[in-house]
């Protein structure tokens, strides 16, 4: 989505917001008060984690380990420089 299409549907919503907004609304001004969703604890217990980790299923130190073999960042930033000095 554009920024112009996000500036029609909000100019849309001037005229006709959307229905689940004006039930809330008029639901906060009869007293209705929101409740917080209950909060469900996702992933691993430290115990699990650490069988985990030590069986070498999972890694946790670096989210980006390996992602070099995958990208050379070093590399696409010199073809970068490179580029942008022979298209000036």
């Amino acid at each position: 989505m554009t920024l112009d299409e996000a500036g029609d549907i909000f100019t849309h919503w001037k005229t006709s917001p959307p229905t689940h907004r004006l039930v809330g609304i008029i639901a906060q001004m009869l007293g209705w008060k929101l409740q917080a969703a209950p909060r469900v604890r996702i992933g691993f217990s430290s115990e699990q984690l650490k069988v985990l980790t030590e069986s070498g299923a999972v890694k946790t130190r670096d989210v980006h380990e390996g992602l070099g073999q995958v990208l050379s960042f070093a590399e696409l930033s010199q073809k970068y420089r490179e580029s942008r000095k022979g298209g000036s």
